[in-house]
């Protein structure tokens, strides 16, 4: 991907994850990176776990144990789905103690399974890591989503069983293990941690909801333009030419009958189709439409830009893209919404997954205010400075990122009111950086 071809709006969110992006390795150990997004219609939980954490959790018989063959995938995929709250297929049952359970609103709610893939990651040294074999241990991805009909109010999180941490070899009996997860909720990241003796977590949905959260775009103001109703006039000078022509075609004592006839006809026509098919007047025949004063085009342009970053507020695609459309016009939203939603905020096997923090206009300096020649429209170009800070989470770690920006935009009156409808990168540097630090232990619920 090119990154002079993306919004730098959303480049902070591209370079967090370009520092960091990578497929991942499991710690030592039995051990799971396992994240769940609350939506307005279900609950989704993505789970990354080595394939000592899985065993810990089914029971799945594989002729090697550090490896999973293709035709036991199967039997892996049933097991886990039982684990995670699906169906029994039959037989003994497979979960090691307990399954995980989800309730929605009080409900105990089965999951669907959206994915189940076996990853088998190329022997490499990950920086920040034990260089153990462990390390290249072949990993399982499960992605199942809890279905909702309505937006939930609350929701119950229960993980059931807790594999051995046996790398604690200090004791004559391996520790159970913690598991340690990320929540996304309501544009908020919390990360929350599962213990055999603390093993719910409840959330509540919040009494602010996240349209709340959008900054107010000021209206454009209205323009009317000069029109010509080009079809009624059309329609009159098609009648009187048929007119003219009936006039002479027909009996002498017919002929005035037959014209006004013809031309009433087309007259009452013109009529019905004056505020259809008007034509605007050129550039130079219509007034000039009112421009913004500098400070009206810096409260414009702010809120647009800070609402692109709310955009990822949310983590369905559709909400995603529908808050998009708030700030980013035409062609430029569908691009800025498959090269960065789809590439970046959709982590593959393990990937960072990065969560802007806030986001700090540094200069905003107006290059023009004018007219569009072509839509006859007030259009601003501005150059903007802004500063992004993020965290990156990956496998129990957070990464503090912050990155400086700065790029030409274009903003302008759309039907829809004010949209930017261009962005030019110019420039972009690392600001800060933080040594990776572990998550903190979530408060008992």
């Amino acid at each position: 991907m090119r990154l002079s071809r993306l919004g730098p709006t959303l480049l902070g969110l591209l370079i967090f994850l370009s520092a960091t992006r990578v497929l991942g390795h499991a710690k030592p150990g039995a051990h799971a990176d396992v994240r769940f997004s609350i939506t307005r219609s279900a609950v989704r939980m993505e789970a990354l776990m080595n394939l000592r954490f899985a065993e810990g959790l089914v029971n799945w018989s594989r002729s090697v144990r550090d490896e999973v063959a293709l035709e036991e995938e199967a039997a892996g995929r049933a097991a886990l789905l039982e684990y995670f709250g699906g169906p029994r297929p039959g037989g003994a049952p497979v979960v090691v103690n307990r399954p995980n359970s989800v309730t929605i609103d009080g409900i105990p709610t089965q999951p669907l399974l959206v994915e189940f893939r076996v990853v088998r990651p190329a022997p490499e040294t990950r920086p920040g890591f034990v260089e153990v074999a462990q390390a290249q241990w072949q990993q399982v991805l499960v992605v199942v989503e809890y279905p909702c009909k309505t937006p939930p109010r609350s929701v119950g999180l229960v993980w059931g069983t807790y594999p051995r941490d046996f790398l604690a070899s200090d004791r004559d009996l391996a520790p159970l293990s913690e598991v340690e997860a990320i929540l996304i909720a309501e544009g908020e990241t919390s990360p929350i941690t599962f213990r055999e003796h603390e093993p719910e977590y409840v959330w509540h949905a919040s009494a602010t909801p996240l349209e709340a959260r959008f900054q107010k775009v000021p209206s454009a103001s209205a323009q009317t333009l000069r029109t010509l109703p080009a079809l009624s006039l059309s329609l009159i000078a098609v009648g009187i030419l048929a007119g003219a022509t009936l006039y002479f075609r027909a009996p002498t004592h017919r002929r005035r009958t037959v014209f006004f006839a013809t031309v009433l006809s087309a007259s009452l026509l013109a009529v019905w189709a004056w505020p259809l098919g008007r034509t605007a007047l050129p550039g130079w025949l219509n007034p000039r439409p009112p421009l913004p004063s500098p400070s009206e085009a810096l409260a414009i342009f702010q809120p647009l830009q800070a609402n692109i970053y709310r955009a990822f507020d949310y983590t369905a695609e559709s909400e995603i893209y529908d808050a998009l459309a708030r700030s980013v016009d035409g062609p430029l939203l569908a691009k800025t919404y498959d090269d960065i939603y789809r590439s970046l905020i959709l982590h593959e096997e393990g990937g960072a997954l990065c969560r802007v923090k806030s986001v700090h206009p540094v200069s905003t300096e107006i290059e023009a205010i004018a007219v569009d020649p072509d839509r006859h429209a007030p259009q601003l170009t501005l150059q903007a400075r802004w500063r992004v800070e993020g965290v990156v989470y990956h496998w129990g770690h957070s990464h503090s990122r912050i990155n400086e920006y700065r790029a030409r935009y274009t903003v302008a009156t759309v039907a829809a009111g004010w949209r930017i409808t261009g962005i030019e990168p110019m420039e972009q540097r690392r600001v800060e950086s933080e040594a990776p630090a572990a998550l903190p232990k979530s408060d008992p619920p």
